[in-house]
Order: structure tokens, then sequence, then C-alpha cells
């Protein structure tokens, strides 16, 4: 199911060179058209973290707007990946995982920062809680708001809500849409803006499946792990601001994307 090779419209830049299961963490960016924000978010990583020993992939979908030089130009030492043309977001972590050193994966998107040690925090409850496989934190918006750091799995209900705007109201049961996300709690679905997961879990699950362009590949894989014995765990501990949707040109070119991918 997963891309197991390197396709010939990549380029792989690597400056340093690490011994695979040697780092605690490999953490992948997948980007495209979002230069500064993915330089930002980079910054915050390499600002905030400290006790996790760890290696940056950024896998960059076709940019056209210098995003490889300016990540190659500001941070010389990452391993950069240049897709010649847009593979979609499941493809390229996938073909991160390939050329990735640590024992675990986190996924973050390109349009984040993370608040405090939050690479730490989150890495650190996956040690306390070994069994649940997959775990990940609070997302919230530039407003301070929540985001949907996490949801329940996906069903036609939930789809017909989304389509005719009253997903908010009943796309989830009541007791998960009151929860403010303060509590350490089991989920169907951890997002894939912040998603830290075991490697050799997501190699038996060969990880994401590459039918999904962008949007749902998220809730295939924590589904398919959970079939495997995975419990996806969210912990308030670590928390990252997510500015959401940056590399969308509209938000209706975003929620079209987003019905494909529940649909899928």
């Amino acid at each position: 199911m997963g891309l197991a090779v390197t396709p010939d419209c990549v380029r792989i830049y690597a400056e340093e060179l690490t011994i695979p299961g040697e780092l605690d963490l490999t953490i992948i960016i997948v980007s495209h058209n979002t230069r500064q924000k993915t330089l930002d978010c980079i910054h915050s990583v390499r600002n905030l973290t400290f006790s996790t020993c760890y290696e940056i992939i950024v896998v960059d979908n076709a940019s056209a707007d210098g995003s490889v030089d300016a990540i190659r130009g500001t941070f010389p030492g990452i391993k950069v990946i240049e897709c010649t043309k847009n593979l979609g977001f499941a493809t390229a972590n996938n073909i991160a995982e390939v050329h990735a050193c640590g024992r675990k994966l986190l996924l973050l998107n390109p349009d984040t920062v993370i608040v405090g040690q939050a690479v730490d925090e989150l890495y650190s409850f996956a040690l306390a809680n070994p069994v649940s496989r997959m775990w990940g934190g609070c997302s919230i918006r530039p407003d301070g708001s929540l985001d949907w750091s996490c949801r329940d799995r996906m069903t036609l209900w939930n789809v017909f809500c989304f389509a005719i705007g009253l997903g908010f109201l009943f796309n989830h049961p009541r007791e998960h849409r009151e929860w403010k996300r303060d509590s350490v709690r089991h989920v169907d679905v951890l997002d894939g803006s912040f998603l830290l997961i075991d490697r050799d879990l997501w190699q038996r699950l060969e990880g994401f499946d590459p039918s999904f362009f962008m949007y749902g590949e998220d809730e295939d894989l924590c589904l398919r792990a959970q079939r495997l014995g995975a419990r996806p765990t969210f912990t308030p501990a670590a928390t990252i601001v997510h500015y959401g949707a940056s590399s969308e040109q509209s938000e209706l070119e975003k929620r079209i994307k987003l019905m494909a991918g529940r649909l899928q």
C-alpha cells in the first residue's frame, strides 16, 4: 500500500548523515508554497526542543515560492526532499519515512509553530504511554480558540452534516463537542498536523494509503492502526498553533478537498 521507493521526480539534499535508528525522533514537514511559515515552523522546533534527539526532514511538493532554496539556506543541516511535482500529503510523508533515522515519526504541518516544549512534551508522553503507539497534542488557532486536534471516525451522518454546513452542531457526540481538550483521552482519529507514531507501526501499516492525495489519510491511518491494537491518545500537555489551509487557493477549494477525502 505505502510507497517504498523514491520516484524519479524527487531530489534529496542531506548535508548531515545519520545512522538509521540512532535518533529518538524524525520530524516530517511537508510543504507546498508555504516558505515563510515553513521557516517559522522549523525555527520554533529548533528554539524550543531541548531533551529529544531529533532530525527534521522537509518534503517540498513542487513549491513555486523559493521554499527549497530558503530552507536550505537557513537550515543547511536538515534533510530537504524536493519534489518536482506535487505528490500530495500522503505520498510525501511515505517518501520521507524511507529516509528517516528516528525510532518515532512526528508529522508536523508547515503552517504550525510549537508552543513551549511541545515536541519534548509529546515525546515524553509517548514514552510514558507506550501501549498507545500513536499520540497527538492540542492544536489551537492563532486567536487562541481550539482547532480540531482529534475527532471521531467518519460516518455518512458526519459527511452529510459537513456538506450542509452543520458539522459543528451535529458532527460529533455531545460529550465530545463539550470536551475542552483539557484531559488525556483515547480518541478515534488524531489530526495529521501534529501526529506522533512508532515507526515500526508505521512500517507495518505501510504508511499512508497513497490513494489519498490530501485530507482523510490521517483518519484511514488511525483506523487501520487500531485494528493492529494501537490506541490513538490525545494529551493537552503538548500544544501547537495551527494557522491552517496555508497552501490552499481558496476556502471553497479546501472544502471540496475535505469532502473528497472524507467520502473516500
